[in-house]
């Protein structure tokens, strides 16, 4: 299958006037707010019945070919390839798998993938808006014989066929990291690969999908498994950022082995050059991963990252997707983080049923919570779900009033609290002595072997 970006010049394929299928909306979202943005368009309403029946097969792939129509780029070909990025972005900038030279196209305009045998289309918060048969969408799922409409280029998307699946991994787990989801399974494939490389790695992610324990993942799937492992964050102190940036800090701990950046975006543009410059002397004796919940396209444009760092840092990229996509992974989840937390036998089938009911804005940080406050609670899971809402679950400010309110016994209620506890002071102490776990333990008193447990609870 041809790379991605790689224009290629094939015969032309007839006439392009041909009549675009009409859109037959689907709202596949629980909420109001969901069902606003999430669409399905094609022309045969059956497609509806194969999708919400559960119609996602793992061994097949669908084969999407995008062609221009019109402009000076008219009848090029952009084979879609899924086993190079989780996604495939289309945009102006160069970090982009197909990139256009329209002005009036975002520089990470829209992100494809397939959604068992169909093609999701995400527009990633473009400034003109993606249009699909002439209807604005933010997300959509199409099936083939659409026109898509991004600045002044049309596409037609072609779905040419399926393929073998090459992006089924053995096993629901890499590293720690778990999934069993056919998204999640085409991540742990693209890691496998790229630990094996050195080519540096960005690792994108809402907040609590599980960027960081991702990363060391990479680590322990390399060849650099054995050799250090540091972290450069940016939210450090000042004066221990300026530490980890001198020529005996952090670059110089993770000689020969791997050098985490954790948000570049969120380094100071000083500090910024100075990574840079780290980075070149260092050459292939580091390997660079970062981990970021922003677009890192978008904050070049707004000058808040150095181009030429973006650049460096971004020769593959991976991005995990967040929990609400994940289908099939609450089960395997729930029962990974129910047994941690003290549970017996599996989890009950009426928390279950809770657990797939939720949003997840936390993704899988927030569930795990969720899951181990259910385990210290017993039978009465109220306090593990907060009502629906943008509110999310319980915070800590109004947590030890609502235990106090309730008919807990003393062990439940000092569970729910030492769990919150535990979590909010290894992550201060991390910050604190940028990301340096032997730091952060010596400092609280710890054992490396007992923080790093700490850690592990909380991932």
């Amino acid at each position: 299958m041809a790379r991605p970006g790689v224009k290629q010049r094939f015969p032309p394929t007839g006439s392009t006037a041909q009549r675009s299928p009409s859109p037959v909306l689907v709202y596949l979202g629980r909420s109001m707010s969901e069902r606003t943005h999430t669409t399905l368009i094609g022309s045969d309403p059956s497609t509806v019945a194969g999708l919400s029946g559960g119609d996602e097969r793992t061994d097949r792939l669908p084969v999407f070919v995008l062609k221009i129509v019109g402009g000076e780029e008219d009848g090029s070909l952009y084979p879609l390839d899924w086993t190079r990025s989780s996604r495939v972005l289309v945009g102006t900038s160069a970090a982009c798998d197909i990139k256009l030279a329209d002005s009036l196209v975002s520089r990470r305009h829209l992100a494809l993938g397939p959604q068992g045998g169909y093609l999701q289309l995400t527009d990633t918060e473009s400034t003109n808006g993606t249009r699909v048969n002439g209807l604005r969408v933010v997300e959509a799922l199409l099936k083939g014989g659409e026109t898509i409409t991004i600045g002044g280029t049309d596409m037609r998307l072609m779905r040419t066929g399926d393929a073998q699946n090459p992006m089924q991994h053995p096993g629901s787990a890499f590293g720690r990291v778990l999934g069993r989801s056919t998204d999640m399974q085409r991540v742990f494939v693209l890691g496998t690969r790229l630990a094996k490389t050195k080519l540096p790695i960005v690792v994108e992610g809402e907040t609590g999908t599980g960027k960081e324990l991702f990363a060391e993942a990479l680590h322990e799937a390399s060849d650099r498994a054995d050799a250090p492992y540091a972290t450069l964050t940016a939210s450090s102190a000042a004066a221990d950022l300026m530490a980890d940036l001198a020529d005996d800090g952090v670059f110089a701990r993770a000689q020969g082995g791997t050098l985490v950046i954790d948000e570049p975006a969120e380094l100071p543009l000083s500090a910024q050059a100075r990574v840079l410059q780290l980075i070149t002397r260092a050459g292939e004796t580091v390997r660079v991963v970062s981990t970021t919940k922003r677009n890192l396209d978008r904050e070049a444009e707004a000058g808040r990252v150095r181009e030429d760092l973006m650049f460096r840092l971004m020769g593959a990229r991976i991005e995990l997707p967040p929990l609400r996509r994940r289908h099939g992974d609450i089960a395997l989840l729930a029962s990974h983080f129910w047994t941690i937390g003290g549970g017996q036998d599996t989890p009950p089938a009426d928390l279950l049923a809770k657990l797939h009911d939720y949003h997840w804005p936390g993704n899988v940080r927030e569930f795990r919570h969720a899951v181990e406050r259910a385990v210290a609670l017993g039978d009465d899971y109220a306090l593990a779900f907060a009502p629906r809402g943008d509110a999310g679950l319980a915070t800590q400010d109004d947590l030890v009033g609502r235990l106090l309110a309730m008919d807990l016994s003393l062990q439940q209620a000092r569970a729910v609290l030492v769990a919150d506890f535990e979590r909010k002071y290894t992550e201060v102490a991390l910050k604190r002595h940028g990301g340096n776990v032997t730091r952060a333990a010596a400092a609280s008193g710890l054992t490396r072997r007992y923080f790093h447990m700490l850690r592990a609870k909380q991932k």
